[in-house]
């Protein structure tokens, strides 16, 4: 019987990664590509034009790139895997140094025609799983599931360049503001906020707000959707996240979950009334620094009083939760008729567990198995499934390369 590190135990894996696509090669500070396992010997020309494109950028004033795994994608039209290695030539060749902030954003700080020092391989948070009988696992699970469920934490957004708040020291570093006073994310996050100081609440909303909209969806969104899509049943999404990511990649509206509200929707203060309205028509004045709304606060158009958004906070009373309710009580009803569903957790840790609970009582309820994705708490607590310690792209990037989903 083969050991565990012959070439034969894992070959469907392998083969999946390498089918139908050039594989990217860095060796030395040069990148080279492999088809059907032979290296052309030559240098991929990709990696020059990406040279030329990081210099123009650094030439154009722009110092620090944010996830650039993802601009590079949008830039020169390429998978993940491809870009991911584009990366680390790149900063092999000491076009950047690629880095992790405390904040949980990726970056690449562009260096001036090339001069920089070369950087270590990009950071660990980004690199490809690697426990691959983990990943084959999870591919055999969701293929014999008749339903999806995706269940997400802060964690899954954390690709898309957003923050996850872990810790006061990356919540800080993006509001030094709020660090200069003391004020933590959950006392800012409360109703409590907007009553002591509207202005300093609403600037750390509205900087969040404009985060939301300028951001884009990675691509394990898509992959996600397409998953689902295929499925008997479809898919149904649960998730924490307030930023509206999944309707953005075009999830259907009726198959989303918001438990904590989204904030693209505001709510009186008060509240007056159990209305809510959409926020569309909010300019964000983003002011991460002072952390100040200027100018006239949003207000309720039903009796004047300060507007606030429309996501359950912590201490909150007054949250207005009859979305959410009509949104649970869909997805209650979508579970009954489901028989194997599988549910791939992203992102969701122990600190607020709502994520976490949910994904529990599917498995326990419905006959389901878990999938679950997270660098830092991957463990199961004993339920069916695997459990996968690493990031929410990377991860799903190498299970789609097994299900045969492009990459691009």
């Amino acid at each position: 019987m083969p050991g565990r590190d012959t070439p034969c135990r894992h070959a469907a894996y392998h083969d999946a990664i390498a089918q139908n696509r050039a594989r990217t090669v860095i060796k030395g500070n040069s990148m080279h590509t492999e088809s059907s396992g032979a290296a052309t010997g030559a240098a991929d020309p990709l990696l020059a034009q990406a040279c030329a494109w990081a210099r123009q950028l650094r030439a154009a004033g722009e110092e620090v790139l944010l996830y650039p795994v993802s601009r590079l994608q949008r830039q020169f039209r390429l998978g993940y895997s491809r870009s991911f290695a584009l990366v680390e030539a790149l900063a092999r060749r000491g076009e950047w140094a690629v880095g992790y902030g405390d904040d949980g954003t990726r970056y690449a700080r562009l260096a001036a025609g090339g001069t920089g020092t070369p950087a270590a391989p990009y950071g660990d948070a980004l690199s490809p799983p690697a426990d691959r009988d983990a990943i084959e696992r999870a591919s055999a699970l969701i293929a014999g599931a008749d339903a999806l469920v995706i269940a997400a934490g802060a964690g899954m957004g954390v690709d898309s360049g957003l923050p996850d708040f872990r810790g006061n020291a990356g919540f800080w570093k993006a509001y030094p503001a709020l660090a200069a006073e003391g004020t933590a994310f959950m006392d800012i996050a409360s109703p409590a906020a907007f009553d002591a100081g509207p202005r300093r609440a609403w600037g750390f909303y509205g900087h969040r707000l404009g985060l939301y909209r300028r951001s884009l969806p990675h691509e394990g969104y898509r992959l996600l959707r397409q998953w689902g899509e295929a499925k008997r049943h479809g898919y149904f999404v649960f998730t924490s996240n307030v930023d509206g990511h999944f309707r953005k990649t075009g999830f259907d509206p009726l198959r989303i979950d918001e438990c904590h509200g989204s904030i693209h929707r505001l709510q009186c203060l008060l509240p007056c009334s159990p209305v809510t309205w959409t926020a569309a028509g909010l300019q964000a004045v983003e002011d991460g620094a002072r952390c100040e709304w200027p100018g006239s606060l949003p207000a309720c158009p039903r009796c004047g009083a300060v507007a606030r958004p429309n996501i359950l906070m912590f201490d909150d009373t007054g949250w207005i939760g009859a979305r959410r309710e009509l949104q649970a009580a869909r997805c209650r009803d979508w579970l009954g008729q489901v028989r194997r569903p599988v549910v791939i957790e992203i992102g969701a840790g122990l600190n607020i567990p709502t994520v976490r609970h949910f994904s529990r009582r599917v498995v326990m309820r419905h006959g389901g198995s878990l999938i679950r994705i997270n660098p830092r708490e991957p463990h199961t607590g004993g339920l069916p499934g695997v459990g996968i310690a690493a990031s929410a792209l990377p991860t799903l990037a190498a299970i789609g390369a097994l299900l045969g989903q492009p990459d691009a």
